[in-house]
């Protein structure tokens, strides 16, 4: 048995995705827009929000097959709730006079800098999967009909998706 976990490295890209995220959204505030804030108590409620509103929204939640237009939605969605958030954090803590648009100037820094990741990572794993075959899933269509004909030339058509497609088996008695 191999101590070392052999292909299958997906499972790793969604801890990490949180983590740069998490360091983006720390980063660009106590370092450039908020520096008056207490960095441990800032960092603390805005990463717990960040995990709670990316779970709620299903912010990472985007697979092979899903396409630009919904992981675009998926990242508006998050701005528009994680921007409710960070007005919310400065109205509770009242004495923290801060201008809505220097919040609304690292909203729209951050989510430039994570939608310019995301998409980042989604473009190289397809690019990965085209041109070394890595990332795959084998796939084999049992039957044959107009739906699983289609469904084998989606996975022809379409290598980027990381689908490479074994067999149809057709229980007709048609080759």
């Amino acid at each position: 048995m191999s101590l070392f976990k052999h292909g299958r490295y997906s499972g790793y890209l969604r801890p990490i995705s949180y983590l740069i995220d998490i360091v983006i959204i720390n980063a660009l505030a106590l370092l450039y827009f908020f520096t008056d804030v207490d960095p441990v108590t800032y960092s603390l409620i805005i990463s717990v929000s960040w995990i709670i509103l990316s779970i709620t929204v299903k912010f990472y939640d985007v697979y092979r097959y899903t396409r630009e237009v919904t992981i675009l939605a998926l990242i508006l969605r998050q701005f528009v709730l994680f921007t409710l958030i960070v007005f919310a954090f400065y109205g509770y803590f009242k004495e923290l006079d801060v201008p809505a648009s220097s919040i609304l100037n690292y909203s729209l820094s951050c989510f430039l800098l994570i939608a310019i990741f995301k998409f980042t990572i989604y473009y190289l794993l397809q690019k990965y999967r085209v041109e070394f075959g890595g990332n795959y899933r084998t796939t084999v269509i049992l039957g044959k009909n107009k739906n699983t004909i289609a469904l084998e030339g989606f996975f022809k058509k379409y290598p980027e998706y990381g689908y490479m497609h074994k067999r149809t088996f057709d229980f007709n008695g048609d080759p």
